[in-house]
């Protein structure tokens, strides 16, 4: 799969092309494809990652509702937000995310994995 190419790829290869037979109309043409493809790439791109970034912070603010360390499957069931629809790997990947960025600590009991917001943690000391 390595070598599978983009159209971006053969865009750059075709631009090439035209370049060194001197056709700046179809250079031209082959930038404005290029623009296009990057427009849409940026638009989905956003749209995704304001869903992420909502989602994340719905996973956060049900650990903080719950106060105490808890699984994956506790903070779905006990979460009064759209997080009570989520799938279990979907908050795992969220409670990922805050992990990576410092807002949840992970701590495992016996192969069980607890989560538990920071915010909990700095006000209990």
């Amino acid at each position: 799969m390595a070598n599978k190419k983009t159209q971006k790829d053969f865009f750059a290869e075709i631009r090439e092309i035209v370049a060194q037979a001197g056709r700046t109309d179809l250079v031209e043409f082959v930038d404005g494809r290029v623009a296009v493809l990057d427009n849409k790439k940026s638009k989905v791109s956003t749209k995704r990652t304001e869903e992420i970034d909502k989602n994340t912070a719905l996973v956060f603010d049900a650990l903080v509702n719950v106060g105490k360390a808890v699984t994956v499957t506790e903070l779905i069931k006990s979460a009064t937000n759209e997080v009570a629809d989520f799938s279990g790997q979907k908050v795992s990947a969220y409670l990922k995310k805050l992990i990576e960025v410092g807002k949840v600590v992970k701590t495992e009991d016996k192969r069980v994995s607890y989560f538990k917001a920071v915010a909990e943690i700095e006000d209990a000391e």
